[in-house]
């Protein structure tokens, strides 16, 4: 099993790759990535960019999903998995996404 330190290191790498493919975005714009959520499966990473905030973007920050299991970081695919198990384990604990 991966750890969280592996984790930070994997979602800082990840950061800076996506910083560098944006045309749009610097470095400096860009705060430290931090651990916001995890489950079983998962850790949840965002790296906040406070301009996207301030214009109203959402999540207006860099979100990187690492495995537990190996540390790979999430591809679109498993990333969309991932997401309607969590929208139904938590609609079966009780929560209900408002409209």
């Amino acid at each position: 099993m991966f750890d969280l330190g592996e984790a930070q290191n994997t979602a800082r790498r990840e950061v800076e790759k996506i910083i560098h493919a944006d045309l749009e975005l610097s470095k400096s714009e860009v705060e430290e990535a931090h651990l916001v959520r995890e489950n079983e499966r998962a850790w949840i990473f965002a790296a906040q960019i406070p301009k996207l905030i301030n214009e109203g973007w959402s999540p207006g920050a860099i979100i990187v999903i690492i495995d537990k299991k190996d540390g790979h970081v999430l591809t679109e695919d498993e990333q969309a998995e991932f997401h309607k198990q969590w929208e139904n384990s938590r609609r079966r604990a009780g929560f209900i996404k408002q409209k």
